[in-house]
């Protein structure tokens, strides 16, 4: 680092060259410029006047912020780089969870067409013992059944066909023969 006394005498050497380059008239009115600009100058230097241990301690805090700036750019760019990672695990996770709702979404379809068809091969059933059978022998097997303490699978589901039939639906003869056409047509 330049001290202050030598850079006076830098500015003055300067100012000394200008002087001896210029004409004697001009000189003279000149001379008052250069004076003012060498007290501008040593007044400058005055301000600014930094010691050789501040500089050097200027310059150590000047390393140190350029190292934790590093540092900082490197935490940084790994933070953003596991940002990334976990933005393509969401992303994965939207994709599997829009796939497992589909798939939900198809399952409850192809459940309720189950529930349905049986139901309806259910009454069907109920409906063909009406026809063959009469009325007084769905009762009397209804009432067997619902006795019975073992029922298998498709003795449940018709037992449950059959009781919702007897309790819900009385139907007109009119309607009997409709449900026993469309049976038949199939």
């Amino acid at each position: 680092m330049t001290s202050n006394t030598k850079l006076k005498q830098d500015c003055k050497a300067t100012l000394d060259t200008i002087r001896e380059l210029l004409p004697q008239a001009d000189r003279q009115n000149i001379e008052p410029h250069l004076r003012q600009i060498f007290e501008l100058t040593k007044g400058l230097m005055e301000n600014a006047k930094v010691s050789p241990e501040e500089h050097e301690a200027s310059t150590l805090d000047n390393r140190t912020l350029k190292n934790e700036r590093t540092q900082l750019s490197g935490t940084i760019e790994g933070l953003r780089r596991e940002l990334r990672r976990e933005q393509e695990k969401e992303s994965k996770f939207k994709d599997r969870f829009a796939k497992l709702e589909s798939e939900k979404y198809c399952l409850h379809e192809l459940l309720t067409n189950c529930i349905l068809d049986s139901l309806y091969h259910c009454a069907v059933q109920g409906i063909c013992l009406l026809r063959n059978h009469g009325e007084d022998f769905v009762q009397q097997w209804f009432s067997e059944k619902a006795d019975s303490i073992e029922l298998n699978t498709a003795e449940s589901r018709a037992l449950l066909a059959v009781n919702i039939m007897m309790t819900t639906a009385r139907l007109s003869e009119k309607q009997l023969s409709e449900i026993r056409s469309e049976i038949d047509n199939r």
